[in-house]
């Protein structure tokens, strides 16, 4: 779309006109070097038609020349002869443009791209996780020549083109159903190559082919599971049964008491500090940190809060708290910040060895379920987990008790920890054990 106004010069002046330019989709402002209403009118009418046909999916279009002439639209004879249109201007007749070939970036180039647009916007977790997907697409050799970084694996990768317009859906799909993945791991790989094609369209590298979908991944399913809201979740005998299998392990011990008594992700939960916690234990914090001796940093799913500690979690933290000699709440057996995936392998075995198989996601569900008997609504419960009210209703809605059986006092909760006092610790890390 195109718009046009008058701008006043010295007692003089001209209509100008604003559009977004054909290919790169810059804004221009440029004046139409006319004072003329009608006739500016009639030259925003004709750019919008001249950008129009110059849509990826029309300007290859090619028309039969007999209908062309039936149409008559042939050049007409006047712009034929003197170029100009009957005001004296320069507003030239459209002549036949020889389509240029449509996404012809290189892939190296689209990769580079792609590469320093993640450095500036993600954390280092999530920058490592793209580039391991980038990997099993295009291939180690090329990524790796990209970006200086070696992985620990060669893979030759999937894709064997050369421009960005031969990557399709199609492709993608086909190479997300050779992988044996799941559709959580296919769903992240669908999100980075969505990411992929709308960071090259802002760049004005990529240009869309199909104006309903522009985006070439908004084709493919989206993975999400099929489960319903069906959720697995500990009873009060299970809990005591977990506990019980972890007595001699204190580090796993306390982060699956976090996990069921604060409702907190792993990655959460395993990048506690002790000044993450209120001196009267009545609260804890999420936050944003960093690692100094790791050089790298939490990457929160849905930003800081202030957690409410229940009773239960309470009692266990004044006696296990005092005994804990890393700043880390839960330290790998050589004291420093547990990697997730390490951290997940212990407490696979241990519970293995216990003949148990719960799993950090089972014990979140505990959490909230058991909050929900308690009598808290889902905004409260949402806030706590940091998810959305929508995603608390999906899954708890069923375990709060109906409006007419909760007695009047459930109506007045008692207020979350302000979210000011968590201000001044946004970034610190402390020193690192």
């Amino acid at each position: 779309m195109a718009s046009i106004f008058f701008r006043k010069k010295r007692a003089t002046g001209l209509w100008w006109i604003k559009a977004r330019s054909a290919q790169s989709r810059i804004l221009v402002r440029s004046s139409l070097q006319t004072r003329d209403e009608a006739m500016a009118a009639l030259m925003r009418r004709r750019i919008e038609l001249e950008l129009e046909l110059r849509r990826p999916e029309l300007a290859g279009l090619i028309i039969p020349a007999a209908l062309l002439a039936e149409l008559e639209l042939a050049v007409p004879a006047a712009f034929e002869a003197t170029g100009q249109n009957s005001d004296g201007g320069s507003l030239a007749p459209t002549a036949p443009v020889a389509p240029q070939p449509a996404n012809s970036l290189k892939v190296a180039d689209a990769i580079a791209c792609y590469y320093r647009h993640c450095q500036e916007e993600n954390s280092a977790g999530w920058l490592k996780n793209k580039i391991s997907y980038l990997r099993a697409f295009f291939g180690s050799a090329l990524v790796d020549s990209i970006t200086g970084l070696k992985g620990k694996k060669k893979t030759r990768g999937h894709f064997k083109g050369e421009s960005v317009g031969e990557i399709s859906g199609v492709a993608i799909r086909d190479f997300l159903d050779g992988k044996e993945i799941g559709k959580k791991t296919k769903r992240h790989y669908r999100e980075m190559f969505h990411d992929f094609f709308a960071v090259l369209t802002r760049y004005g590298l990529y240009t869309p082919t199909n104006m309903i979908s522009p985006n070439p991944v908004s084709a493919l399913p989206s993975y999400l599971e099929k489960s319903g809201a069906r959720i697995t979740f500990l009873n009060s005998a299970q809990i005591s049964e977990q506990y019980e299998a972890l007595t001699d392990r204190d580090s796993l011990n306390a982060a699956v008491r976090i996990m069921i008594g604060a409702g907190l992700r792993r990655s959460e939960c395993l990048w506690l500090r002790k000044e993450d916690f209120a001196p009267d234990l009545t609260y804890m914090r999420v936050l944003y940190r960093e690692d100094e001796d790791t050089d790298d940093a939490n990457s929160l799913k849905t930003g800081q809060r202030p957690v409410t500690i229940v009773p239960a979690l309470r009692d266990f933290l004044q006696v296990y708290l005092p005994t804990v000699s890393s700043d880390w709440i839960v330290p790998s057996p050589r004291g420093v910040r547990w990697h997730k995936d390490n951290f997940s392998k212990a407490l696979r075995h241990a519970n293995r060895t216990a003949g148990l198989s719960w799993t950090c996601n089972e014990y979140r569900h505990t959490y909230a379920t058991d909050r929900a008997r308690e009598g808290w609504s889902l905004f409260r419960i949402s806030k706590e987990m940091g998810n959305s009210q929508a995603i608390a209703e999906r899954y708890y809605a069923a375990f709060i008790a109906p409006e007419w059986l909760q007695p009047a006092s459930h109506s007045m909760e008692a207020p979350l920890p302000p979210v000011e006092k968590i201000a001044g610790h946004a970034n610190s890390g402390g020193q690192s054990s």
